[in-house]
């Protein structure tokens, strides 16, 4: 997806989405991988998988998604 919000300071991100998955990854500034979140079971009950290289995994429950733009 282009336009993708850029937060100064923080990594570089790109987003990638279809129907059914969004998937967003952090970039750092050699261009390796710094982490993903994997949102998933958009039409039931949205969850996330994240990974960050410094804390690691997580799973959630996503139980208020404010905007898709």
């Amino acid at each position: 997806m282009s336009n993708v919000r850029q937060i100064p300071n923080d990594y570089f991100r790109r987003w990638f989405c279809d129907k059914n998955f969004d998937l967003v990854a952090w970039y750092r500034p050699d261009g390796e991988i710094h982490g993903f979140q994997l949102s998933y079971d958009r039409t039931g009950e949205e969850k996330a998988l994240t990974y960050v290289e410094d804390r690691g995994i997580a799973h959630h429950l996503i139980k208020d998604w404010v905007s898709r733009e």
